[in-house]
C-alpha cells in the first residue's frame, strides 16, 4: 500500500465491547505507538487470551510497517460500552471523531479482531474512507464468532420476545413447577405424567399454530360455513384426544408394569406400547379424519370448489386404504403381526391409490382443474 502525497493514515484499533476498559481500566482514546503499546500490554496481563489485545498489538505492528515504508501515519485505540448496542456505536464515533481531528488523517486502516469490531465500519466510512481492514484472529475462528452471535441473538428473543418466551420460558416453567410440587408429595409418576401433558398441549398448540388461530377467529365475523368448520374441527380434535386415551387404555398393565422396572426393560417394551396405543387409537382417529374429510365436501360443492371436493375425495380413498396397512403395523410392533401381510397390503393400497388418481387427472387434465 502506498500513500499519496498529503495523506495521512490512521490505523484505527476498535474495542467495541470496551474490554480495555473493563478488563484493565484504560480509558480511551489512546494516541500514538507508546499509549497504544502500554495498553495492550496492560490488557494482556490482565487477561491474557483477550483478543482485543493481540489486536493492539496487531495495530502497533501495522504501524510500524506503514512508517518503514515512510508512509505518514498514526495509531489509535477507541472503545464503545460492554453493553454494545446503539450507545457503544456512539460512543465509538465521538472518539473516532475526536481522533481524527487530532491526527488530521484523510484515512482509515482499521484492525479488527473480529466480526462485532467490524461493525463500526460504516460509522467510520461517514468521516473517512477506509482504504484497507486487518483481521486478527487468535482465539476464534470468523466462522466460530458469527456462530456465537447468531446463537447470542436467537437466545436473548427466547427471553425477551414475547412470541418465543411464552414457549422458552413459560411452558418449562410451567412443567418445573408442577415437578416439584407432585415430587414433593411424592406423585413422580402423577409428575411425569403431567408433564408429558403440558409438553403435548404446547406441541399441539404451536404445531396447528392455535394460539394465531383462535385470537383471529374471536376477533372474526364469521360465516355460517365458517361457524360449520370450526365445529368440525373441534369435534374431529376431540374425538382424536378420546382416540388417544382409548389407546392408552389399550396397553396390557404387565407390559406397563414390565416397563416401569427401569430404563432398560422400559425400552425393550416400547415398541410394544406403541402399538398397543396405535391399535386401540387408530379407529377413532381415522373416524376423525373421515368426518373432516367427508364433512367438508358439502361445503365445497356449496361453493362451487369442485377441485377441492375430488381431492377430498381422494384423500377419504387413501384414508381407507392405509387403515388396514397401519392397523398391521401395529400388530408388528406388539409381536403377533406378520410383515409379509404388511407388504401385500401396502402394496395393494399404493396401486389402488395411483388408479384413482390416473382416473381422476385423465378426467381433468385437460380442463386443467387438478
Amino acid at each position: 500500500m502506498s500513500a499519496g502525497e498529503g495523506e495521512r493514515l490512521l490505523v484505527l484499533c476498535v474495542d467495541r465491547d470496551d474490554d480495555i476498559g473493563r478488563k484493565a481500566g484504560i480509558e480511551t482514546p489512546l494516541t500514538g505507538r507508546e499509549a497504544c503499546l502500554a495498553a495492550g500490554v496492560k490488557l494482556a496481563v490482565s487477561d491474557p487470551e483477550e483478543a482485543d489485545a493481540n489486536a493492539i498489538f496487531a495495530a502497533v505492528k501495522e504501524y510500524d510497517g506503514l512508517k518503514s515504508k515512510g508512509i505518514d501515519c498514526e495509531v489509535a485505540v477507541v472503545s464503545g460500552l460492554g453493553e454494545g448496542g446503539i450507545e457503544a456505536d456512539k460512543k465509538v464515533r465521538d472518539e473516532f471523531k475526536k481522533v481524527a481531528e487530532e491526527t488530521k488523517a484523510t484515512g482509515v486502516v482499521l484492525v479488527s479482531d473480529g466480526v462485532d469490531d467490524e461493525l463500526v465500519i460504516p460509522i467510520i466510512q461517514s468521516y473517512l474512507p477506509v482504504v484497507s481492514v486487518r483481521r486478527v484472529v487468535v482465539k476464534q475462528s470468523q466462522s466460530i464468532e458469527t456462530s456465537y452471535m447468531i446463537f447470542g441473538r436467537y437466545l436473548k428473543s427466547a427471553f425477551y420476545d414475547p412470541r418465543y418466551s411464552k414457549y422458552a420460558l413459560g411452558v418449562p416453567g410451567i412443567i418445573f413447577f408442577a415437578l416439584g410440587i407432585l415430587i414433593m408429595v411424592n406423585k413422580l409418576t402423577e409428575a411425569t405424567a403431567i408433564a408429558l401433558g403440558i409438553i403435548g398441549i404446547a406441541m399441539i398448540v404451536r404445531g396447528f399454530e392455535l394460539d394465531r388461530v383462535i385470537p383471529k377467529i374471536v376477533k372474526a365475523k364469521m360465516t355460517v360455513v365458517g361457524y360449520v368448520k370450526l365445529f368440525i374441527a373441534i369435534a374431529g380434535s376431540l374425538i382424536i384426544l378420546t382416540g388417544l386415551y382409548q389407546g392408552v387404555s389399550n396397553v396390557p398393565e404387565a407390559l406397563l408394569s414390565e416397563a416401569s422396572e427401569g430404563f432398560t426393560h422400559a425400552l425393550m417394551n416400547a415398541p410394544a406400547i406403541i402399538g398397543y396405543v396405535l391399535e386401540g387409537s387408530i379407529p377413532l382417529i381415522w373416524i376423525a379424519i373421515g368426518i373432516y374429510l367427508g364433512a367438508m365436501l358439502p361445503i365445497y360443492y356449496v361453493r362451487g370448489g369442485r377441485v377441492k371436493m375430488i381431492r377430498n375425495s381422494i384423500g377419504l380413498v387413501i384414508l381407507i386404504l392405509l387403515y388396514q396397512p397401519v392397523l398391521q403395523f401395529s400388530y408388528i410392533l406388539e409381536g403377533r403381526g406378520s410383515p409379509v401381510s404388511l407388504f401385500v397390503m401396502i402394496m395393494v393400497g399404493l396401486a389402488l391409490s395411483l388408479l384413482a388418481l390416473i382416473i381422476v387427472y385423465q378426467h381433468f387434465a385437460k380442463r386443467k382443474e387438478v
